[in-house]
């Protein structure tokens, strides 16, 4: 038996059989000789997104985003500086830091400058934070870091590493050890 790989379909062919001429859907070509064409899908690893450089942004965005990376089981190392709502690649499961990244932590604010939120969105958006963080750093920030709104609490990915976060430096080939 052989077996080819064409676009999106593999086609077999037995040559002890003769059987009807049927089309590879990817292409449209006729398969001769006792072929059997089958609908298959490859998921190929998308290589790491590197940070090197996030300044945050919208966290409505942001958390939309994750899930989406959540979804595409695509890795994320964080090299350089990850502020604000860059920090909630800390919640994928395929997350990584390297030890000289800075990672800057602030509670939620308005997208109005100097406008504080309402308490009770203030909490909201807080707890949706806390719920991207590794259990330690979760307790830190929902004590302390959430109270800075403006500048940031500025940590280091060697001691987010040791907080429990991933170590960029255990990588091998580009995938991640477990």
């Amino acid at each position: 038996m052989t077996a080819w790989v064409l676009g999106a379909v593999v086609a077999a062919t037995d040559s002890a059989t003769a059987g009807p001429t049927v089309r590879a859907a990817a292409t449209d070509a006729p398969v001769y000789g006792g072929t059997v064409a089958t609908s298959v899908a490859f998921r190929v690893p998308l290589p790491p997104i590197r940070i090197d450089d996030d300044r945050g942004g919208l966290l409505s965005d942001r958390v939309a985003q994750i899930t989406r990376l959540r979804r595409s089981g695509q890795a994320i190392e964080i090299a350089g500086e990850c502020l604000s709502a860059c920090t909630l690649y800390l919640g994928l499961a395929n997350v990584c830091v390297w030890p000289a990244a800075v990672l800057g932590f602030h509670g939620p604010a308005s997208v109005l400058p100097g406008m504080a939120l309402p308490p009770a969105e203030f909490e909201r958006w807080s707890q949706i934070m806390a719920a991207h963080y590794p259990p330690d750093l979760r307790r830190w920030f929902l004590q302390t870091g959430r109270r800075m709104l403006f500048g940031f609490h500025r940590i280091s990915g060697a001691t987010l590493i040791a907080m429990g976060v991933t170590d960029c430096t255990r990588q091998t080939e580009g995938a991640l050890i477990s």
